[in-house]
């Protein structure tokens, strides 16, 4: 009897949440999700230390696209576990908080393959990132549910899993504004919500009016603190870094609209604790959106 109990209070005590106060200074100020792990050289971190970034969300795998359980579910790495802990060390040596960011489908054998003792997340816990987010949207909620349930049941398997890998690890969701009241996405199972509420325009394609109040840069941001109202954690904002020429207006305007949002909302929802930006492939050397994060870098919110 008494080495049942020894083991269930060892077993609690793995799979318990990250607090808030654990949590929250991972998270304030300006991240960058950085997009490509396996290019990413350490000229490129030091240039993000210029742009006010002091945290970085590497992309540790992506999706794949399944329409039945035997399909092939399992999350495709985007580079090896090796080069993600090179990276790892290397961010953290210039001082840079790191999240490894995931995709992953709602299947057991897709959580299984990527959480099991020597696989990929294990691979990057043990090399000392600050936490796992995972990015669920469409992708997630669309899906056939293998092995569980319902995607609720997933998500909240694939969080008590991660938590098993490091005692108190701090594991975050991200996903866009169109879905922060999908309840397949299970928020109230994460220690924080990274929210992307991108405000783009695609000439091309056209876009909505540059008027904050019709759903140019600064509408999106606006919204975040009510379309999260029931989400009780630290949240991020995620802005743009890509599709920001709106006619007439430059593209550090419409940046600066989307960023002034951000800080506006801080100033009545406590839980906004920082922000981050998609991503690393749209900030080139000398871009408007270099130059714009540059000269934000030390007023950022």
């Amino acid at each position: 009897m008494r080495a049942v109990i020894v083991c269930a209070i060892i077993y609690f005590h793995a799979t318990a949440s990250a607090s808030d106060a654990q949590v929250t200074p991972i998270l304030v100020g300006r991240g960058i999700w950085v997009q490509s792990p396996a290019t990413a050289s350490e000229v490129e971190l030091e240039a993000f230390q210029k742009l006010g970034a002091r945290r970085l969300h590497f992309m540790v795998t992506s999706f794949r696209p399944y329409r039945t359980c035997a399909d092939n579910v399992r999350p495709i790495p985007k580079a090896k576990a090796a080069r993600l802990v090179q990276l790892i060390k290397q961010a953290q040596h210039l001082g840079f908080k790191v999240i490894a960011t995931l995709y992953v489908a709602p299947a057991r054998d897709a959580i299984d393959s990527l959480l099991m003792k020597d696989g990929l997340a294990s691979a990057v816990v043990e090399a000392g990132v600050d936490g796992l987010e995972y990015d669920l949207e469409g992708e997630w909620s669309k899906s056939p549910v293998c092995g569980y349930s319902n995607h609720r049941e997933a998500a909240q398997q694939l969080v008590a899993r991660s938590r098993e890998l490091r005692e108190r690890l701090p594991v975050g969701v991200t996903t866009h504004l169109g879905r922060a009241g999908d309840k397949k996405i299970g928020t109230e199972y994460f220690d924080w919500l990274a929210m992307q509420a991108y405000s783009t325009c695609s000439i091309a394609k056209g876009c909505s009016s540059y008027d904050d109040r019709s759903g140019g840069p600064g509408y999106k941001q606006a919204l975040v603190s009510r379309a999260t109202s029931a989400f009780n954690g630290p949240v991020i904002v995620g802005l743009a870094a890509y599709h920001q020429r709106w006619p007439g207006h430059s593209i550090g305007e419409a940046m600066a609209r989307s960023l002034k949002a951000v800080a506006d909302a801080k100033t009545t929802d406590g839980r906004i604790v920082g922000h981050s930006y998609w991503s690393s492939s749209w900030l080139p050397a000398g871009s408007s959106q270099v130059n714009f994060l540059m000269e934000t870098a030390s007023s950022s919110p």
